[in-house]
């Protein structure tokens, strides 16, 4: 079997496995959903906003312009509670999680025959509860956030889009196949650079952990240039992928702003033929809400 394929195998096991330990705190992450989703709400009730704005300013809605300010107070008081509940939340069900994991991860390690510490490597075992686990924590909390929360706002700024002008927001979707090619080509490599990083630390921490516990035995039979020599290869593999990994993670965030920054482009040159068969407050809305999409896009294609 091959080192992709053992790639492929695992990374199609890990989110179902998550889903198992999801469901056991699934109150929790059906509050942050509950905030996410007043979140996604905010941001086309701002462009809402925005339109009303401006033909309260061509002199519409005389009776009512006080309710345009305090519209502005109950959007952002709703985005901050929908945010308070989203992240605090969020937050909970994922430290209960790897919680749960790293206990279980104990159990299970401590139970196993004493043959498989006399041939096993320590410093794997270590990493499993250190970098590994930061791991985890970081794909239950910041992965999952960002998938939740940036997926319900692109969706909540599209079906304002589509509702304002269907043919104009088609536009948008010409971004698709670069977008998804580019995704899935990072992220395989992204992938494969971050399964070796991991095996390269936990070589580190075994190299260390080995030489320290055995200082006496390295000094006594002039061991210590071989333990250097030991330690310094695979330090230089681990900064070796980690570069690989930072040039990358360089390469396609610009990537990104550029697709998304030719998108709006052409969509503002549509917005500006349109004039004259949309309103102008009907033009800064859907412009509003145009340039709110690229952020959540940014950060939800990572």
């Amino acid at each position: 079997m091959t080192k992709n394929t053992t790639y492929q195998e695992v990374s199609a096991g890990i989110y179902p496995r998550l889903f198992k330990y999801f469901r056991a705190y699934s109150g929790c992450f059906l509050l942050a959903f509950l905030g996410y989703f007043l979140f996604a709400l905010s941001q086309p009730a701002f462009a809402i906003l925005m339109e009303a704005f401006v033909r309260a300013l061509d002199g519409e809605y005389v009776d009512g312009l006080y309710l345009i300010p305090a519209a502005c107070i109950a959007i952002a008081f709703m985005r901050g509670i929908g945010s308070y509940l989203g992240s605090y939340y969020m937050s909970k069900g994922g430290a209960n999680v790897i919680h749960k994991m790293r206990c279980e991860l104990f159990e299970n390690i401590i139970a196993l025959p004493l043959s498989f510490f006399d041939t096993g490597k320590s410093g794997r075992l270590v990493s499993l509860f250190t970098y590994n686990t930061n791991v985890m924590t970081k794909a239950t909390s910041q992965a999952v956030t960002i998938l939740v929360r940036e997926g319900l706002t692109v969706i909540a700024l599209f079906s304002y889009l589509f509702y304002k002008n269907a043919q104009l927001t088609l536009v948008f979707f010409l971004l698709g196949p670069p977008l998804a090619w580019a995704i899935f080509w990072i992220g395989r490599k992204i992938k494969k650079y971050g399964f070796g990083i991991q095996d390269s630390v936990a070589d580190l921490n075994h190299v260390s952990s080995e030489v320290f516990s055995g200082i006496r035995l390295v000094k006594s039979s002039v061991g210590e240039g071989l333990a250097k020599i030991r330690f310094s290869n695979i330090s230089l593999k681990t900064k070796k992928l980690g570069l690989r990994l930072a040039k990358i993670s360089s390469i396609y965030t610009p990537m990104m702003q550029m697709m998304i920054v030719i998108a709006m482009a052409l969509v503002m040159y549509i917005v500006l033929l349109s004039r004259g068969t949309m309103e102008a407050a009907e033009l800064i809305a859907y412009v509003t809400a145009a340039g709110l999409l690229p952020k959540p896009i940014r950060s939800l294609s990572s």
